[in-house]
């Protein structure tokens, strides 16, 4: 879908790029080599700078400039190009501060295998295991994961990017991931992660910082391997529905993959133990669920 993008014109909004389309301007070769600049002189000039560039960055595989280049409502035409390394990520934290807390786990999905980073195990291992991957597929991680990532290692994440919360905003779900999973028909009691929330998943770390309680970290793990596998069937689905708003949906229509198993499991007695502690004595850190 990507050279089909000409939003990153100026002065090209959705619409116009609908128009090209229609005229039979469908990609960016279809532009450079028709007869007739299928734009004003005025914009055609910048245009061509504009697709050859694009063009370039594309033959390279600079897909981080590339995806800087394309308007974020467009950035999703990047997965079907890059589907093959793709890193479904999301972390876990100590508490929601990016300058005073710190990351206790990460999970990255790549549609093939599960990869999981611990505090104090192997967290650093995940700097190099990062670079394996073109493309990553977040929720909410522009404003959350990444800069918390960047901060904790103090290092970058140049990958192009694709926030699945902006962009199934387009398509009228919002609010956070468990909302939409719920929206959408994925439900997570089938692991036994129904209740299991983001504030539930601070206190789970704190349970096997304080105790070593290895029940408490398979069930953190579980948690957060579950929002990088059901990120991947969002992304699908997102996609899917995009597409089929274009003149290309035949081309590129995906199969939704089905979800993996997840080794790790919610040990279902120390949840419901937290959860009763957390009845009787309410924190601040009720209601985090995203």
């Amino acid at each position: 879908m990507i050279k089909h993008t000409f939003t990153h014109i100026k002065g090209i909004g959705e619409k116009q790029e609908e128009k090209l389309w229609q005229q039979g301007i469908t990609d960016w070769q279809t532009y450079l080599t028709a007869e007739k600049p299928p734009l004003s002189n005025a914009k055609h000039a910048e245009a061509v700078a504009i697709l050859e560039k694009s063009h370039a960055l594309f033959e390279a595989q600079n897909w981080p400039r590339l995806c800087e280049m394309i308007p974020a409502r467009q950035n999703w035409r990047l997965f079907h190009q890059l589907r093959e390394s793709i890193a479904y990520l999301d972390i876990e934290t100590t508490g929601m501060s990016i300058d005073t807390c710190e990351i206790s786990t990460i999970s990255i999905y790549d549609g093939r295998d599960i990869f999981t980073f611990v505090n104090g195990e192997n967290l650093e291992e995940f700097e190099d295991a990062i670079l394996n991957y073109n493309l990553l597929i977040t929720f909410n991680g522009r404003s959350f994961d990444v800069p918390f990532i960047e901060r904790f290692f103090r290092t970058r994440i140049p990958h192009a990017h694709v926030d699945l919360m902006h962009v199934l905003r387009q398509l009228g779900y919002t609010g956070g991931l468990k909302k939409i999973e719920k929206e959408l028909g994925i439900d997570r009691r089938d692991h036994d992660l129904g209740d299991v929330s983001g504030g539930l998943a601070v206190t789970l770390w704190q349970e096997y910082q304080k105790t070593g309680n290895q029940r408490a970290l398979d069930s953190l793990l579980a948690y957060n391997i579950a929002d990088v596998v059901n990120l991947e069937y969002l992304m699908f689905f997102a996609h899917n529905r995009l597409v089929e708003a274009t003149p290309f949906a035949e081309n590129y229509r995906l199969s939704i993959p089905s979800q993996p198993e997840i080794s790790f499991k919610v040990d279902r007695a120390l949840v419901e133990q937290i959860l009763d502690e957390q009845w009787k004595f309410p924190s601040a850190d009720e209601g985090w669920g995203w």
